[in-house]
Order: C-alpha cells, then sequence, then structure tokens
C-alpha cells in the first residue's frame, strides 16, 4: 500500500507537468500554421489557427502576439452576403431562403450576416425556388460585407414593344418609282403607237402590209404599251401594301397641343 501511494506520489507531477507541456506545444503548432496560412493568402484557415494560440490556456506572450495577428489577418479578410431577386417584371423583391456552393463546398443557407472568405476568385451557385443561379465574383482584401446577387429567370413575359421604324422600308420606294416610270412608259408608247396605227389607217386601211416597218414599229409600240400597263399595276399593288404595312406598324405620335399653341414632341 504504502509503496502503491509512492509510486502516485512520483507519477502525478510527471501527469501535470506534460499536460501544460503538451498544451503549449499545440499553441506552437496553431501560432506557425496560423502565419504560414496567412502568408499564403488563406485567411480564413489561417484565422482559425491564429484563435487556437490565442486562447487564453496559451501561454501570455503567445496569446498577445497570436491576438494581434488574428487582429491583422481578420482585418484582411473579406466577406459576403448573398441575395437573390425576383425578375424586375415580377416585383424584383428578394427571395429566402438562399443556399449557397462553391465548388463541392457547401456554405449552407444564406443570412443577413457576413461570410467571411479568401481573396481571390470565387464561382457560386445559388438555389432558390428551385432555380440555380452561376454568379462569379472577384473578392479583395479588406473587402466587407460585398453583396453577391443573382436574379430568377422571369415568370411573366413582357410583350414586346413594336420598335419604331428608322424609315421608310426600301421597297415602297422602289414600287414607288417603279410604277411612276411604267405609267410613264405607258403613256408615251400608247399615244405614239395609237398615232402610228391611225396615220397607218389612214394611208393603207385594212391592206396594210404586215411586213412593213410602220405596220411592225406601231405594234411593238402597243404591245410595250401593254406591258408597261401590267408592270405599273403589279407595281402600284406591292407599294400599296407595303405603305399601308408601314404606317400601321409605326408607333403612335407623341406629339400634343398645347395651350401656347406650340407642338411639342
Amino acid at each position: 500500500m504504502k509503496r502503491a501511494l509512492a509510486a502516485m506520489l512520483v507519477v502525478a507531477p510527471s501527469i501535470a507537468h506534460a499536460q501544460p507541456a503538451k498544451r503549449s506545444a499545440a499553441c506552437i503548432a496553431a501560432a506557425e500554421k496560423g502565419q504560414e496560412r496567412r502568408d499564403k493568402g488563406a485567411l480564413v484557415e489561417a484565422r482559425a489557427e491564429l484563435l487556437k494560440c490565442a486562447d487564453p490556456s496559451c501561454p501570455a506572450l503567445m496569446q498577445t502576439d497570436c491576438a494581434a495577428w488574428l487582429a491583422a489577418v481578420e482585418a484582411r479578410t473579406p466577406s459576403v452576403v448573398f441575395v437573390v431577386r425576383r425578375a424586375a417584371i415580377d416585383g424584383g423583391g428578394e427571395v429566402t431562403p438562399v443556399r449557397v456552393r462553391e465548388g463541392e463546398r457547401d456554405l449552407g443557407e444564406a443570412s443577413a450576416s457576413a461570410i467571411p472568405l479568401d481573396p481571390g476568385p470565387h464561382a457560386f451557385e445559388l438555389t432558390a425556388q428551385g432555380a440555380t443561379l452561376a454568379v462569379q465574383v472577384v473578392l479583395r482584401e479588406g473587402e466587407k460585407a460585398k453583396r453577391v446577387e443573382g436574379v430568377l429567370p422571369p415568370t411573366h413575359v413582357a410583350a414586346a414593344p413594336i420598335a419604331e421604324r428608322g424609315g421608310v422600308p426600301a421597297l415602297v420606294w422602289i414600287s414607288g418609282g417603279l410604277t411612276v416610270a411604267a405609267a410613264g412608259a405607258f403613256a408615251v408608247l400608247g399615244a405614239t403607237g395609237a398615232s402610228d396605227y391611225g396615220a397607218l389607217q389612214q394611208r393603207c386601211g385594212t391592206s396594210c402590209d404586215p411586213a412593213d416597218a410602220d405596220v411592225k414599229s406601231a405594234h411593238v409600240k402597243l404591245i410595250g404599251a401593254d406591258v408597261a400597263l401590267t408592270i405599273g399595276v403589279v407595281s402600284a399593288g406591292v407599294f400599296t401594301w407595303r405603305l399601308v404595312d408601314y404606317l400601321a406598324s409605326k408607333p403612335p405620335s407623341t406629339a400634343r397641343f398645347t395651350p401656347s399653341g406650340a407642338w411639342r414632341f
């Protein structure tokens, strides 16, 4: 019994001495790892390690150094706030809850609190109301509570406004010009052809030789007049159709008459 008690008295101080030594070693390891991660830009991991060595259970001098390093790391660490909104046509209001992922890492549900992240480029997936939005952002050191927003696809389709035409379509000008030209050709060829035909009637009546040059010329002029008339009728129809379509598709005029007697637009 005495031997057992003596053994306990010898071992107890050794155990008591080993516990602080083990704790000090853990504090030193956390301080070293925190500085290493800080220097590599992994500020979130550095913060977690420096919190360990700034704990009151670590040696006082180490606590002081780690607390100073921790404050500097926290000042450099950027943070974000995630927001998902409805489309403007659906009111544009915020949507909750929002689930956030970055690659294989699940960041949980977004809240009003800012989430600390390492500086650099990030690609997030924001999931809300069954839709997943991809959002990319670059975080800079010291940037706090940066808003990262996603907009849900619209649930309503807006009516597309009728675009205002810049000018009269080219086909209107072409068909209009062709109508005028055909009308002129019909008038000239018809008049000259009829005049030549009348002269031939007076000269030879119904016995004119079809091979005669004057007979052929009058015949060609009258055929040309018929062709010009056909072209004129078709081009006039195209002109009318395109002009009416153009005028019907133009937005209503915004001109208004003011009491002062001036037109305003």
